[in-house]
């Protein structure tokens, strides 16, 4: 009974219903834009969050001139840290530049090959046009694996190609197996600029705010773009390429932690010794502030539309229940002599109230799958999951709750007599 007059009574106040749908609707829409967002400001800073949270230093390493430096600037074999340097750093997280002396053993020509390691593989995925990333695949012998970037040679997932790396015992030929192509325009650490064998680069682009003290962790990461690189782009994991003795070189831009416990005085020659390396270095400690102050900055943006939606989401629906209220007392009367109670009648309304989340998520849901049957989807920040999921239901939620304060606050110390008479 309770949910037949609920359905009545939305059908009666069909336009009020629908004006309600669409708020609540923009509020879901709302809600998962402000989740997307802030956790794209911060996805960058998980990959890192276990060094990133004690000291170190973001540094840029100086580059090789050619590929005959190709050790240079120290065998990377060691990547427990800069040993050669110095005893005070951890493992570092770098991009490593594979090295083909001869390229005619390339697939394509200037063809890049770069490998990343621990947690740039595990702690990060880049966005994929189709097949997966590397943390997903298990080695296999006399056979490496790569994802490629979108190209024009033809090579797609599933695809087996012949590669010519250099080794520490010269240059080798595999067999490599393409796992997957990562999307145009998706970021990666250091990928940009990358050397080319003849000492030059892809691309020129430098960071404008480098090693200013607003740099952020998102800004360690920069897009591909097949135009600006004019060349494909293999990536490996270095973990794989290991076992074959590859020895490629640290390009450019590393985060080299400090170990625990290092005394003011060790902080401080560590410090120095990065300066044998280095051209320039940021502080872990800046790195993180700027990227405290940079989501701070996103939420002042975003809480007041939040808060702005929700809030006039729950007049509405307040007005909308109060006003259902007045004109259902008599029925409520009636019900409540013929053996309801109170919190029946007043469920009603959220029976009516339950439908417009009903319809409101199913707008949403239409909305984010129309955008993403478009492609519109691909090239922004909005995500749906499990969190996005979780808040869109606490409003949800909340919304409910809200729909019974007011039948309860109309009729809750009101007699069925009283009520009856005035309707008479």
């Amino acid at each position: 009974m309770i949910v037949k007059y609920g359905i009545k009574d939305f059908a009666r106040n069909i336009g009020f219903n629908i004006f309600i749908i669409i708020l609540i609707a923009l509020t879901f829409a709302a809600c998962i834009f402000a989740s997307s967002s802030i956790y794209q400001k911060l996805k960058y800073y998980y990959v890192f969050a276990d060094v990133l949270d004690g000291s170190g230093e973001y540094v840029t390493v100086k580059s090789p001139q050619s590929s005959s430096s190709l050790l240079y600037p120290f065998d990377v074999s060691d990547r427990t840290g800069f040993s050669d340097f110095s005893p005070y750093y951890k493992e570092v997280s770098a991009l490593y530049q594979l090295l083909d002396s001869d390229g005619s053993h390339s697939f394509a020509p200037n063809a890049q090959s770069v490998a990343y390691s621990g947690r740039l593989i595990y702690n990060f995925e880049p966005m994929m046009d189709e097949g997966k990333w590397l943390a997903d695949v298990k080695p296999e012998k006399d056979l490496l694996h790569a994802v490629i970037s979108p190209n024009d040679f033809g090579v797609k997932t599933g695809d087996v190609i012949k590669q010519s790396i250099d080794t520490r015992e010269g240059t080798k030929e595999f067999d490599v197996e393409i796992v997957g192509v990562f999307r145009d325009g998706a970021k990666f650490f250091g990928i940009s600029p990358l050397t080319t064998q003849e000492g030059g680069s892809h691309d020129k682009q430098q960071y404008n705010s480098k090693f200013k003290s607003t740099l952020m962790v998102e800004d360690l990461f920069k897009n591909y773009y097949k135009e600006s690189f004019n060349a494909p782009l293999l990536i490996y994991n270095y973990d794989e390429l290991e076992q074959y003795g590859v020895g490629p070189i640290i390009h450019t831009d590393v985060l080299v932690p400090f170990k625990d416990g290092l005394t003011d005085e060790e902080t401080q020659q560590a410090e120095i010794d990065l300066l044998k390396f280095s051209d320039s270095k940021i502080s872990f400690a800046d790195i993180r502030t700027a990227t405290v102050n940079d989501v701070k900055k996103q939420v002042m943006i975003l809480a007041p539309i939040v808060a702005g939606l929700l809030i006039l989401t729950m007049i509405s629906v307040l007005s909308l229940t109060a006003i259902s209220t007045h004109k259902q007392l008599k029925n409520y009367g009636v019900l409540y002599l013929c053996g309801g109670r109170w919190r029946q009648c007043a469920r009603i309304n959220s029976v009516t109230v339950f439908i417009d989340v009903v319809f409101a998520a199913m707008l949403a849901y239409i909305g984010m799958t129309l955008l993403s049957l478009s492609g519109k989807l691909q090239t922004t920040i909005v995500r749906f999951t499990k969190a996005e999921l979780l808040i869109c239901l606490s409003v949800a939620v909340f919304v409910m709750i809200v729909s019974l304060i007011m039948p309860f606050a109309i009729i809750g110390k009101t007699q069925p007599k009283d009520i009856l008479k005035e309707e008479e």
